[in-house]
């Protein structure tokens, strides 16, 4: 694993050699646990491996749920229960209600009800469960345990290398912000007259676009309360300066409304069909803010 976008590769290789292996599973699932907390996150799929799903689920006190955190607590154990049709289907009621399995299909909730009872076969580790499911109380041979028990220290392996790639790819991250925002402190820094603001909207298109964030304009909005006027630096996509506009804080509803949230020191977000632009730019034009509506 080099990108902790692959665990998804690893779990679908996981399931699909306990099916090579002859294991005589209902379905099988993998849950990866959160540090610090009783939620995880469960991977399950088919013996045909029609599909594999991935659900985000919180704790819920629970007979079905209670086993799996008690063997996490001891470090490791061996989890073989199985529970009755009145547990599974209180259970599942709560799980269609409250996480993302509410998402799937009508027939293959109906079929959950219906199935005789539960049971959860496999290794729980600390930081992940590898587990043969039984829509029933079958009883697994000694050989499936031990195949699934080395599948799950397996697994708990690529888990902790998923989790150290999270945290260097954050780190990562972060040392590229930072350097983003050194430079543009540092050239900023270095202006000297208000015609050097030109470059601020040609600096930040560059910066944005390394660190991969989707745009087509980007601009700066320099409000001056004295004057009760925004001042506008546009850049087009080849990063050079489009346009400078001078617009007073009450000149349209986008620099009000630019300039409520700016007092209130609050994340500005607007959104504009097409017919809202292209009347925004007729305005502009008869305020002699631009001269060519195409550019």
């Amino acid at each position: 694993m080099h990108k902790s976008y692959e665990p998804g590769e690893v779990i679908s290789l996981v399931f699909e050699k306990l099916r090579e292996l002859h294991v005589t599973m209902d379905s099988a699932c993998i849950m990866a646990f959160n540090e610090g907390d009783k939620r995880h996150t469960t991977w399950a799929a088919n013996p045909d491996l029609f599909s594999v799903s991935c659900v985000y689920v919180p704790f819920f006190e629970h007979p079905i749920h209670a086993p799996i955190y008690h063997a996490r607590q001891q470090g490791q154990k061996f989890v073989n229960e199985t529970w009755s049709f009145e547990e599974k289907n209180s259970f599942w009621k709560w799980a269609f209600n409250h996480t993302s399995y509410k998402y799937m299909p009508e027939d293959v909730k109906k079929a959950v009800f219906n199935f005789k009872g539960w049971g959860f076969t496999g290794p729980v580790l600390k930081n992940s469960a590898t587990l043969l499911v039984s829509y029933s109380e079958k009883i697994y041979s000694e050989l499936e345990k031990e195949i699934v028990k080395r599948c799950g220290k397996v697994f708990e392996q690529a888990y902790i290398r998923f989790r150290d790639l999270q945290k260097a790819e954050a780190q990562s991250r972060e040392a590229t912000r930072q350097a983003s925002l050194d430079r543009v402190r540092g050239q900023i820094a270095s202006m000297r007259s208000t015609e050097n603001l030109n470059r601020i909207a040609p600096l930040l298109w560059h910066e944005l676009t390394a660190l991969g964030l989707p745009f087509i304009r980007c601009g700066v909005f320099i409000i001056s309360e004295k004057e009760a006027v925004t001042h506008v630096y546009l850049s087009s996509p080849d990063g050079h300066s489009l346009a400078v506009l001078n617009l007073p804080f009450n000149s349209n509803e986008l620099t009000t409304n630019a300039v409520v949230a700016w007092r209130k020191r609050r994340v500005f977000h607007q959104h504009w069909h097409k017919e809202e632009f292209v009347a925004w730019t007729q305005s502009m034009m008869e305020q002699g803010q631009i001269q060519n509506q195409q550019t």
